[in-house]
């Protein structure tokens, strides 16, 4: 016979075990769904009935945006938007608001999948996984991209109200581009490096202070962005940055009123192949690092200015037909370079 304190210990244990037995019996585990966007009652993102089955999303489901739906879904102004991963398949259509974010795995864009951002909008997309860009991203904002590496063999736009509003696409992870980067307002910065042989294009009326396209980061050292063999580079206004290193292996020929600045301790190489054409080099180059010119047949700059520290290797034959700033620096190579008359030292 159990008597006193025993028994009191046993019936507590008891009295545990049947409690925790109740409970368990009430709480469900959370299962992984796939949920698929109808937009039967509205175009937000966070109303259940919109979605099949009726939930909204969390960070455990998988997330279908079509194209066959009512309403294209919205993730409202300052609202986080989860999911496991997101697909937008060809026709679906997923706009972010102003301060609205999407924290996923993964985000896949199929070709004729669009995803977009609101007019003069700050946007964030957080993925612990890779974003994959077989469609179109319009960003009319400014839209930052935080993810394990980030492809493109669709469309990227950067564009927007340049005057009240500086439109600017970043990208916080390595990034890769076999597609079109479009930048039409603003810029586009790759902080992580990256291989491209798709195209870097845009408005030859985007010229401000900030605009172009931004390789390197103070923030982010021993980075290397290379642009092979059948990659190009037209838009006006190329920038890099810090320790960048940038190869250019591919066609380099900036349109409009075109500018070349190689700030901090980047290192930029043009080594293309041999052509029966002179490249001509932007309008205006500022070298305050370290530029290489080889493989061609020559090159040509309209206006060229150097930093102190600026350090210039030319291997084929250079001419400087404008105003010649020097303000220190070296060149060198094993080409002959030629200052034009009119383009003495200034």
């Amino acid at each position: 016979m159990i008597r006193g304190k025993n028994q009191v210990a046993i019936k507590i244990f008891l009295a545990f075990v049947l409690c925790f037995s109740i409970i368990g019996g009430w709480v469900k585990p959370v299962r992984a769904e796939t949920l698929t966007w109808t937009g039967n009652m509205s175009s937000a993102w966070n109303s259940i009935g919109n979605w099949s089955p009726t939930k909204i999303p969390t960070n455990s489901d998988v997330v279908i945006i079509p194209s066959t739906t009512t309403n294209d879904p919205v993730i409202p102004a300052s609202y986080a938007a989860l999911a496991s991963s997101i697909t937008i398949q060809t026709g679906g259509i997923l706009t972010l608001s102003n301060n609205g974010s999407i924290s996923a795995g993964g985000l896949i864009i199929a070709a004729g999948g669009e995803l977009v951002t609101a007019d003069e909008s700050e946007t964030t997309i957080n993925l612990t996984g890779t974003l994959e860009n077989h469609g179109t991203i319009s960003s009319r904002g400014q839209l930052v991209i935080n993810a394990a590496a980030s492809t493109n063999d669709g469309t990227i736009i950067c564009s927007g109200n340049y005057s009240s509003f500086t439109p600017i696409i970043a990208f916080n992870a390595p990034f890769n581009n076999a597609g079109t980067v479009d930048i039409q307002n603003g810029h586009v910065d790759l902080t992580y490096g990256g291989t491209h042989t798709g195209t870097f294009t845009g408005s030859t009326s985007n010229t401000g202070s900030y605009a172009g396209l931004w390789l390197g980061s103070e923030t982010v050292s021993g980075q290397t962005f290379t642009f092979l063999s059948g990659s190009a580079i037209t838009l006006p206004r190329l920038i890099t940055d810090s320790d960048a290193v940038v190869n250019i292996f591919g066609t380099y020929a900036p349109s409009g009123a075109s500018e070349l600045r190689i700030w901090g301790t980047s290192t930029v190489t043009f080594d293309l192949a041999a052509d029966s054409n002179v490249n001509v080099m932007a309008d205006d180059v500022v070298v305050a690092s370290t530029l290489y010119l080889n493989g061609s047949d020559g090159f040509t700059f309209s206006e060229l200015s150097t930093g102190q520290n600026a350090y210039l290797i030319f291997n084929d034959p250079t001419s400087i037909t404008g105003n010649f700033y020097w303000n220190g620096g070296t060149i060198t190579g094993n080409g002959t370079t030629t200052v034009e008359a009119s383009a003495a030292p200034v």
